[in-house]
Protein backbone atom coordinates (compact mmCIF):
# COMPACT_ATOMS: atom_id res chain seq x y z
CA UNK A 1 0.00 0.00 0.00
CA UNK A 2 2.61 2.50 0.70
CA UNK A 3 4.25 1.90 -2.30
CA UNK A 4 0.99 2.30 -4.49
CA UNK A 5 0.76 5.90 -2.75
CA UNK A 6 4.23 6.72 -3.45
CA UNK A 7 3.96 5.83 -6.99
CA UNK A 8 0.59 7.81 -7.10
CA UNK A 9 2.14 10.81 -5.33
CA UNK A 10 5.17 10.64 -7.93
CA UNK A 11 2.34 10.60 -11.04
CA UNK A 12 0.58 13.61 -9.31
CA UNK A 13 3.84 15.88 -8.45
CA UNK A 14 4.43 15.24 -12.71
CA UNK A 15 1.20 16.56 -13.17
CA UNK A 16 1.54 19.65 -11.68
CA UNK A 17 4.54 20.20 -12.72
CA UNK A 18 3.81 20.23 -16.13
CA UNK A 19 0.86 22.32 -15.52
CA UNK A 20 2.88 24.70 -14.19
CA UNK A 21 5.47 24.76 -16.81
CA UNK A 22 2.56 24.59 -19.48
CA UNK A 23 1.33 27.51 -17.67
CA UNK A 24 4.69 29.59 -18.01
CA UNK A 25 5.09 28.84 -21.34
CA UNK A 26 1.60 30.15 -22.73
CA UNK A 27 2.40 33.08 -20.81
CA UNK A 28 5.57 33.58 -22.13
CA UNK A 29 4.46 32.96 -26.12
CA UNK A 30 2.02 34.44 -26.77
CA UNK A 31 -0.85 33.81 -29.52
CA UNK A 32 -4.24 34.63 -30.51
CA UNK A 33 -5.49 32.08 -28.30
CA UNK A 34 -3.05 32.86 -25.73
CA UNK A 35 -4.86 34.60 -23.29
CA UNK A 36 -7.55 32.12 -22.81
CA UNK A 37 -5.08 29.38 -22.71
CA UNK A 38 -3.32 30.86 -19.77
CA UNK A 39 -6.79 31.39 -18.08
CA UNK A 40 -7.67 27.95 -18.04
CA UNK A 41 -4.00 26.61 -16.96
CA UNK A 42 -3.81 29.38 -13.75
CA UNK A 43 -7.32 28.45 -12.81
CA UNK A 44 -6.51 24.51 -12.90
CA UNK A 45 -3.48 24.88 -11.44
CA UNK A 46 -5.40 26.17 -8.28
CA UNK A 47 -8.71 23.99 -8.39
CA UNK A 48 -7.04 20.57 -9.21
CA UNK A 49 -4.76 20.53 -6.12
CA UNK A 50 -7.42 22.12 -3.68
CA UNK A 51 -9.72 19.44 -5.56
CA UNK A 52 -7.14 16.60 -4.65
CA UNK A 53 -6.57 17.93 -1.20
CA UNK A 54 -10.52 17.67 -0.15
CA UNK A 55 -10.63 14.40 -1.69
CA UNK A 56 -7.88 13.12 0.27
CA UNK A 57 -9.50 14.60 3.39
CA UNK A 58 -12.74 13.47 2.96
CA UNK A 59 -10.95 9.88 2.16
CA UNK A 60 -9.25 10.00 5.42
CA UNK A 61 -12.68 11.29 7.38
CA UNK A 62 -14.78 8.29 5.47
CA UNK A 63 -12.51 5.73 6.34
CA UNK A 64 -10.98 6.83 9.88
CA UNK A 65 -11.53 3.54 11.58
CA UNK A 66 -10.34 1.54 9.17
CA UNK A 67 -6.77 2.72 9.06
CA UNK A 68 -6.88 4.75 12.74
CA UNK A 69 -3.83 3.21 14.43
CA UNK A 70 -4.69 0.66 17.54
CA UNK A 71 -5.96 3.00 20.87
CA UNK A 72 -3.05 2.70 23.71
CA UNK A 73 -4.32 1.53 27.05
CA UNK A 74 -6.12 4.28 28.78
CA UNK A 75 -5.34 2.86 32.27
CA UNK A 76 -1.51 3.76 32.28
CA UNK A 77 -0.85 6.66 35.07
Amino acid sequence: MEKTKRVFALIVVGFLVCLSVSTLLIALFGGENSQDLLMIAVFSSVIIPVLLYGLSLAFRVSNRDKFAPPEENEDKE
